[in-house]
C-alpha cells in the first residue's frame, strides 16, 4: 500500500502572476502558505528566467538573486545552509527555479529548493509559449523592488489577464502523484521497478514530465529520486 503522501506540484507561472497574487494560509498552527492564481492555490512554483543581479553578504549567511522572465522581476532568497542553492550563479545565466513563494513586509519572494542553469535559450521561448497558452498574454503594471543596498528600482511587471488556470488533464496529474508517492516511500527507485509496480500506460511520458518540471532527477542511471 502506498502512503498517502501529498506533494505540492511546482506550478509553471508568470513571475508577474505571482507578484500580483494574494497569499493565504491553511488553518492550523503549521498550515501551508499558498498564493492564489486564477482558481488554484499554489505552494510551489516552477520558473524559467534570466539572472539580472546577484548578492551575498559578508559572512555568507544570506544570499539573493534577482530573476526576470520577461513579465516581471522577483527575488530568490536563501539563508544559512540554504545559501548553497544560489552558489556559482552569474548575471546573465538562464535558470530554472523550483521553490516556495513567500511574503514578508509586503514583498513576495521565492525560497529556492533547486536552481538549475539552462544552456539552451530555447527553454525560455518554450516556457513563454506554454504560459501564454495556459495563462494568456501579459498586461503591464508597475511595481517597486528595493535593491539590497536600500535603493528603489521601478520595474515594469506584466500581469496575466486570464482569470482561470485550467487543468486540462487531471488523469495525468493523478498518475504523476502516484509516481511521486512511490518514489517518496523508498527514497529512490529504479524506473524498471516503478513500471512493475504501477503498470501505467503513460508512465514514460509522466516520468519525462516530472524530470522536466524539476520534481525528480536521476541520481544514478536508471534510478529516480525526489528533488
Amino acid at each position: 500500500m502506498i502512503d498517502s503522501f501529498k506533494r505540492h506540484p511546482a506550478v509553471k507561472v508568470w513571475i508577474a502572476s505571482l507578484l500580483t497574487s494574494k497569499s493565504m494560509k491553511d488553518e492550523g498552527e503549521f498550515g501551508s502558505t499558498f498564493f492564489v492564481i486564477g482558481n488554484r492555490k499554489i505552494a510551489r512554483v516552477n520558473l524559467i528566467a534570466v539572472i539580472i543581479s546577484v548578492y551575498k553578504n559578508e559572512d555568507g549567511s544570506y544570499a539573493s538573486v534577482d530573476i526576470d522572465d520577461g513579465s516581471g522581476l522577483i527575488r530568490l532568497k536563501s539563508w544559512r545552509e540554504d545559501v548553497k542553492n544560489l552558489a556559482g550563479l552569474n548575471v546573465g545565466d538562464l535558470v530554472m527555479v523550483i521553490g516556495r513563494p513567500r511574503e514578508y513586509a509586503e514583498e513576495i519572494y521565492v525560497s529556492p529548493e533547486i536552481v538549475k542553469r539552462l544552456d539552451n535559450p530555447l527553454w525560455s521561448r518554450l516556457r513563454k509559449l506554454e504560459l501564454t497558452r495556459s495563462l494568456g498574454e501579459a498586461v503591464s503594471v508597475t511595481k517597486i523592488l528595493k535593491t539590497e543596498n536600500g535603493n528603489n528600482n521601478v520595474e515594469t511587471v506584466k500581469e496575466s489577464f486570464t482569470e482561470e488556470v485550467v487543468d486540462n488533464n487531471p488523469e495525468s496529474d493523478n498518475d504523476r502523484q502516484k509516481v511521486l508517492n512511490l518514489i517518496e516511500k523508498t527514497g529512490e527507485m529504479s524506473i524498471d521497478m516503478i513500471k512493475q509496480s504501477l503498470k501505467l500506460s503513460s508512465l514514460d511520458t509522466v516520468i519525462k514530465s516530472l524530470v522536466m518540471d524539476g520534481e525528480v532527477y536521476q541520481n544514478r542511471p536508471g534510478y529516480l529520486k525526489i528533488v
